[in-house]
């Protein structure tokens, strides 16, 4: 698809996801050349002029597997002809599937303004109105000096008017009604005794809390060996989930304990997902230590009173007036303390970079699928893409130098085994670099305890000395002759 604003070329990706059908539904009264996709867009685009416009809208549905391919165009077809082109919208869709079939679902996307179905042009997107009293009836404005409904230009009476939408697809309503009408679909063409459900757990009644979208590239990394922040707090989510049932099932909840730890575990993963989200984009704690959070067994139910369930009362009965006795802490070794942390965050390190790490690769990889692509581009347009990827390169080694400062080479190379090779450098590097004030520290813990020991060694000698009245031994210094 070309783009007419800047004249540049998109092109489709099909490796991951295979396409299993593409087609565009009007409205009535829509031009008949917006049936094809790429003028329909242009189309919109030409009409929106605001720098944050928003031409189009995605919405993605996902389809039972119980559906074959012409059930499954069917019910798009069907859903867009009744919620989308009965209400003056256009649309295009693509109905998608991986590799091995599975995981159907569909992409429609939406042109976010109405066409007209008198003119066939796009209509507005808000317009002006008479606001309206609990009768029916206009209401006046009235001139505060005189007390009387104000006149405009030719002695006019003037009437107060209201700013309405034009577009119910920005309303919340219009895309709650979406999601029911969609399970609706869905519904009429899957076999008895097989539904979906549009609304929330909580809204059917359902005791589990309920997980998050992963997504196709969360999936890949965990598939891969990785670790994904989205697995991670799903996996966390089950636990709580198998704590629920087994708490149902063992007590029955006679205390009102099981919605204690619901609830308590919905605020922790609130909690970690509001982290999460703050660490995407201003937290500098690496997301590691987030997800480690995240996977550490759920915390035990507790009850009215605060105390964990799990929890042994206090052996030593308390005296009347005394405070109970506080067990004295353990001595911490400070220079242990820091090789255990520096030992920990080097096998954490080795499955979970830390992030700065990561911004180098994510930086890196731009450059380097850029130079990929032209590598594996035909002829015809593999000119034109190592142009491309030179200039990417070195916007990205810009970015890279601001980034990562402690770098000596950030010029990232315009072809693809050497960026290959470059990345792996540059990891290393940035760990070293991250690992490095963790050594310092064990260095300097270490030197401070070899002082201190040779200074009691020399305190034991002159206590020695001064008790058995033995001279001190003194260090033995070679003469050059």
């Amino acid at each position: 698809m070309r783009d007419e604003r800047t004249g540049e070329i998109s092109y489709g990706y099909g490796r991951r996801e295979r396409v299993e059908h593409v087609g565009t539904m009007l409205p009535h009264g829509a031009p008949s050349e917006y049936a094809d996709p790429e003028c329909l867009f242009h189309a919109i685009e030409a009409v929106e002029r605001r720098m944050d416009a928003r031409p189009a809208k995605k919405i993605m549905v996902a389809l039972p597997r119980e559906f074959d391919e012409a059930d499954r165009i069917r019910a798009v077809e069907d859903f867009i002809a009744v919620n989308l082109a009965a209400k003056g919208y256009a649309a295009t869709y693509a109905i998608h599937t991986d590799k091995a079939g599975n995981n159907p679902h569909a992409h429609i996307l939406v042109a976010n303004r109405r066409i007209d179905p008198k003119t066939g042009k796009w209509a507005a997107k808000r317009r002006t109105e008479y606001a309206l009293d609990q009768n029916g009836e206009r209401i006046p404005v009235i001139d505060p000096v005189t007390g009387e409904q104000k006149t405009g230009a030719k002695n006019r009476k003037v009437w107060k008017r209201v700013d309405v939408s034009n577009n119910p697809l920005d309303s919340t309503e219009f895309l709650e009604r979406l999601r029911a009408d969609w399970a609706k679909q869905c519904n009429l063409m899957l076999p008895e005794g097989v539904h979906i459900d549009h609304r929330s757990l909580e809204a059917q009644g359902i005791e589990r809390i309920p997980t998050i979208h992963e997504g196709h590239a969360s999936r890949e990394i965990t598939k891969r060996g990785g670790h994904s922040i989205l697995n991670a707090i799903n996996r966390r989510i089950a636990t709580a989930n198998r704590y629920l049932t087994a708490i149902r099932k063992q007590m029955g909840d006679p205390t009102g304990l099981l919605g204690q730890f619901k609830e308590q575990a919905r605020k922790e993963l609130d909690t970690a997902m509001s982290r999460f989200r703050e660490s995407l984009v201003f937290d500098r704690q690496p997301i590691a230590s987030r997800g480690r959070q995240l996977v550490e067994a759920p915390t035990a139910p507790r009850s009215t009173s605060g105390r964990s369930l799990e929890s042994k009362p206090d052996p030593v009965p308390r005296e009347i007036g005394r405070e109970p006795r506080r067990p004295e802490p353990e001595p911490v070794d400070e220079l242990d303390e820091a090789r255990r942390e520096l030992a920990d965050l080097t096998e954490r390190w080795k499955t979970e970079p830390p992030r700065e790490v990561r911004d180098v690769q994510r930086i890196i990889d731009v450059a380097r699928e850029a130079s990929e692509k032209a590598e594996h581009a035909n002829p015809f347009t593999r000119g034109w893409l190592r142009h491309a990827a030179e200039r990417t390169a070195a916007e990205q080694s810009q970015l890279l130098k601001q980034t990562a400062p402690w770098l000596e080479n950030t010029t990232i190379p315009a072809t693809y085994a050497e960026a290959n090779a470059f990345r792996t450098n540059a990891s290393k590097a940035t760990l070293d670099h991250m690992r490095k004030p963790y050594e310092d520290r064990v260095r300097r813990l270490n030197r401070s305890r070899f002082n201190e020991r040779i200074k009691q060694r020399l305190a034991a000698n002159i206590e020695k000395a001064k008790t058995t009245h033995e001279p001190i031994p003194q260090p033995h210094h070679r003469h050059s002759r």
